[in-house]
């Protein structure tokens, strides 16, 4: 017989448990978070961002019931999307003065990505990027990785406790 861990049986009783309605949003993000670990070594820039639409399908459906604010001034709608998802990771990762720096640090290297085209240094295969800043990139693509997975994780487990 195969045994798995009481975490991960909880993870999978979680799941099984969601509507599907919630099984279709799961199954997204899942779906983006495989694809961001498929392309880690081949398109890193692709990966992170990948990794970043994990988190961001968990937020947005985290969020579903919010509504934009219109802003005081121009009364364009406010929709706060890097509040979202730094309280979503906060309260799905972990509350601390560190990681709201840390996933500050990471909306900024998302929106950088994704609103200018830029890419990770090490993203070419012959560059010229110091040893201490290639493994700062490599450590914070991991970062990035992980939280993705964690945040499907955590949402589960905490979505189970819930009910």
């Amino acid at each position: 017989p195969i045994h798995f861990s009481d975490s991960t049986n909880r993870v999978l009783e979680a799941y099984y448990a969601l509507t599907p309605e919630e099984k279709k949003v799961i199954d997204a993000a899942i779906s983006h978070c495989v694809t961001a670990v498929e392309l880690k070594d081949q398109k890193k820039t692709m990966s992170i961002i990948a990794a970043f639409t994990t988190i961001e399908t968990m937020v947005n459906y985290e969020n579903t019931a919010q509504k934009a604010e219109p802003c005081g001034t121009c009364g364009q709608p406010q929709f706060k999307v890097s509040q979202k998802f730094r309280g979503f990771l906060l309260k799905y990762i972990g509350e601390s003065d560190a990681n709201k720096r840390k996933f500050n640090k990471y909306y900024t290297l998302r929106s950088k990505i994704v609103h200018t085209g830029s890419q990770l240094e090490t993203e070419n295969l012959y560059n010229d990027v110091p040893e201490d800043k290639r493994e700062n990139e490599f450590i914070t693509h991991l970062e990035i990785l992980q939280l993705a997975r964690l945040s499907i994780i955590n949402w589960l487990i905490k979505h189970e406790d819930v009910e």
